[in-house]
């Protein structure tokens, strides 16, 4: 669910005309092994990537019983305005404590603005 809150939420693309519009994709891929992936994929404002990569190179690097202690640490906090996300990135925390084996992420220019 919370894959597809932020492909909804986030995810921007242009239309001819230059107006924004919701743009992402989800997928969930069973493996030989049993195991399940699920990959999520939006466009971001080229000018979001610095942050949001920080972030989950943060909460890469983070425990479970850390992701549980940083979750409860932001709960109370009122959504940034100006962060990309537009909230105190719960979200974020969310996957990544729900995450089997480590969460990973790439980011792929698309143009000068995504």
């Amino acid at each position: 669910i919370e894959l597809f809150q932020n492909v909804d939420r986030y995810g921007v693309s242009h239309d001819e005309g230059g107006a924004e519009r919701p743009y992402g994709e989800v997928s969930i891929t069973r493996t030989t092994t049993g195991s399940s992936q699920i990959h999520a994929a939006n466009l971001i404002p080229a000018s979001a990537r610095d942050q949001l990569e920080a972030t989950l190179s943060e909460l890469q690097g983070l425990d479970r019983a850390s992701l549980s202690e940083l979750y409860h640490e932001q709960l109370p906090k009122p959504c940034v305005k100006d962060a990309p996300s537009g909230a105190a990135g719960l979200g974020l925390i969310e996957l990544a404590k729900r995450c089997q084996s480590q969460l990973s992420f790439s980011f792929q220019p698309v143009h000068e603005s995504c």
